[in-house]
């Protein structure tokens, strides 16, 4: 919850975003040898966030809640985001906007294919996990975890996560306009964080 908090709050304040605000744990000369010697890699997703659409009604709840201190902030903010996500979940469902790590995932898979196949059972295990994925008043955010894993040994070699935000002012149209179209909008929105973050992913593991 007040991770939740915290992203809204940053979608709030952050400036424009030009590309991901990222990070990746460091690999040292080991992790990146035994990620750089994988001749065969394996891109998965697993069940993340859903959509979670706020409004003003929302907002209204959490302002609420926060007039009664600590505990009524908690249960205001509790009860936004359960409205939120339910709201986001509706929304997805009806324009038919599947969770952006789907795509990551494929990007990923079309721009290692060339080096390092895809295969069942391959040296090296990349897992995508949506941990943010928010509408906020005409703002948009996307985050998503990677996780990779050596498959002979089982052991972590590196995680990271990558972050886009965009501000409605850096998007300049209205919310109504996102939506418009079966949210043809948003949905491209969601689609190029998506490229963002294959993108830098790729770049991370398999630099140069």
């Amino acid at each position: 919850m007040q991770k939740m908090i915290a992203l809204l709050m940053a979608v709030l304040l952050a400036g424009c975003a030009t590309g991901p605000k990222s990070t990746f744990g460091p690999m040292d000369a080991r992790t990146t040898e035994a990620v750089g010697r994988a001749a065969t890699v394996r891109v998965e997703v697993e069940p993340g966030k859903t959509l979670a659409y706020f409004n003003s009604s929302d907002q209204a709840k959490m302002a609420t809640g926060m007039l009664f201190g600590p505990i009524g902030g908690a249960v205001g903010a509790a009860a936004a985001i359960s409205s939120a996500e339910k709201r986001g979940m509706a929304l997805a469902t009806e324009v038919g906007m599947p969770d952006p790590a789907m795509k990551v995932a494929d990007l990923m898979r079309a721009q290692l294919a060339p080096r390092r196949p895809t295969a069942e059972a391959a040296d090296l295990q990349v897992v995508l996990t949506t941990s943010h994925w928010v509408l906020q008043q005409g703002n948009v955010a996307y985050f998503v975890q990677l996780q990779a894993t050596d498959r002979a040994s089982g052991q972590l070699l590196t995680k990271g996560e990558c972050k886009v935000l965009r501000k409605k002012n850096e998007l300049q149209v209205a919310e109504e306009a996102l939506l418009a179209n079966a949210a043809a909008r948003l949905k491209q929105e969601y689609g190029q964080a998506a490229e963002q973050c294959a993108g830098y992913f790729v770049g991370q593991l398999f630099p140069g």
